[in-house]
């Protein structure tokens, strides 16, 4: 039983990849920070960017595992796949960051939004190191040069800049063993994130892609990796 985490799994972005890996019949476990999805089926409340969060994580999948355990899954993963289980795989779609530019943003406005949509990513990486022989992070971004109106954003092109450069030097880190870190970078997307105050226009423009259309491609992407990762693995035993 293969278990893929989405933090942010009920944002835009990560409320459609969820939902595409769980038409292909991965175990999908949902991250949120609000205690209004407290108590449904699959989903972890908290904060990704601390170190509490990561220790109810490990109680949480042990109970979430063994409650699986019987159950079956709609859709039967692909044969590389079901002879491995527990958490393989983490996908970081966490973190909306505002909109300011550089004469406005505050050293803890910007020291805030890193915590929310960088630290994260460090802290999934370095659990997963720690509890899965093989895994997949995949770390949603976006190009931090674009000039669609984000390069004066100073929160949102910080965090780009860092988490571009930091999924970098993991790539590098892990050169061959059997993780594998993919940084996405994305266009445009149709979510809610377009809504927020400080945004150039009400609403996503028009070229911005259907969430459920990129949830799919990153589900896609998601399960080829892990089936190359843990091949691999599996191979080497």
């Amino acid at each position: 039983m293969v278990v893929v985490l989405v933090l942010g799994g009920y944002g835009g972005i990560g409320s459609a990849v969820s939902a595409a890996l769980e038409e292909k019949g991965l175990n999908v476990i949902r991250q949120t920070r609000s205690m209004s999805h407290s108590g449904e089926n699959g989903t972890i409340v908290g904060n990704p960017s601390t170190s509490v969060f990561w220790q109810d994580l490990e109680t949480f999948l042990s109970k979430y595992t063994l409650t699986h355990a019987l159950s079956q899954t709609p859709v039967t993963p692909k044969p590389q796949l079901r002879d491995f289980s527990g958490l393989h795989a983490i996908i970081c779609a966490q973190g909306s960051l505002r909109y300011s530019p550089c004469s406005s943003t505050t050293p803890k406005a910007l020291h805030e939004s890193m915590d929310a949509h960088v630290t994260p990513v460090l802290m999934a990486h370095q659990f997963l190191l720690a509890h899965a022989p093989a895994s997949v992070l995949l770390a949603i971004g976006s190009d931090p040069y674009s000039e669609e109106g984000t390069i004066d954003l100073c929160e949102y092109v910080t965090c780009k800049h860092a988490l571009l450069g930091m999924t970098r030097a993991m790539v590098e880190d892990l050169f061959g063993t059997h993780h594998r870190v993919v940084h996405e970078q994305l266009g445009n997307v149709a979510t809610p994130l377009w809504d927020q105050p400080g945004a150039e226009d009400s609403g996503p423009p028009d070229d911005a892609e259907d969430a459920s259309v990129v949830g799919e491609r990153l589900a896609v992407l998601v399960e080829a990796e892990l089936e190359a990762v843990l091949g691999r693995y599996q191979e080497f035993q």
